[in-house]
């Protein structure tokens, strides 16, 4: 393989590292459960010979993550991350919420679930026009298998629009397979940050039989190859 080549010129944020964490000591290390978030904290000393704890924050969500250097006026911006990331946890059950389906009825997650009863559940939030929803819409309802777990019942896949742009969901409604189940979000609960933290769109949530939550924020092939193993 190929190493990258260095730039002849250090980002900023990389000098800002050097800067700060030169002759710095790593104290701890920490990860909420399984989250994608990283804590890494340094005992270091400031520019007056202080001694000071410093975070460095790692959220990895692809193209989408994020990395900050915190000291501790600043950690509170990192523990309120911590809190939106143990939103929903892997191994327990997510948080049910109230949707309006396309044909303009209200129902629940939970109640979606009991009344369907699959194997599995795939949830994921979406916005109309997105390349990379329209990818993995595409991606799942021309999978074979996929498509004959649903047929049977045993999947069940639900596709949540979050936001307020109504004349634009309408729109795209004919995006979106017919046998899967559409709705969107008629409150904005699901953007206050207090039951879900959608850092990205589209985000993928897995369910087991119970509501056991399987995958949280999963790439699709990662969804598609658990749900192929489970069945």
């Amino acid at each position: 393989e190929k190493a990258p080549e260095n730039p002849a010129t250090p980002p900023m944020f990389c000098m800002l590292m050097r800067k700060k964490l030169t002759n710095s000591l790593l104290v701890a290390i920490r990860q909420p459960s399984l989250e994608r978030v990283l804590y890494f904290d340094f005992e270091a000393v400031n520019d007056i010979g202080d001694k000071v704890l410093l975070t460095l924050s790692i959220e990895i969500m692809a193209k989408h993550s994020n990395i900050m250097l915190t000291d501790e006026n600043g950690r509170e911006r990192a523990e309120w991350l911590l809190q939106r990331c143990l939103l929903n946890r892997i191994g327990e059950k997510p948080a049910d919420f109230t949707f309006v389906t396309k044909a303009g009825r209200s129902s629940t997650l939970y109640r979606t679930i009991d009344s369907c009863k699959p194997e599995l559940t795939l949830f994921f939030f979406s916005n109309p026009g997105c390349p990379m929803c329209a990818e993995i819409t595409e991606s799942f309802s021309n999978d074979p298998f996929l498509q004959e777990m649903i047929a049977k019942g045993r999947l069940l896949i639900i596709n949540i629009y979050p936001d307020e742009d109504l004349e634009a969901w309408y729109e795209h409604l004919s995006d979106y397979p017919a046998e899967w189940i559409t709705g969107r979000d008629p409150d904005g609960v699901l953007h206050s940050d207090t039951i879900y933290y959608l850092r990205a769109i589209p985000s993928l949530y897995l369910l087991d039989t119970d509501k056991t939550l399987l995958l949280k924020d999963a790439p699709p092939e990662v969804v598609m190859s658990l749900c192929k193993r489970r069945f």
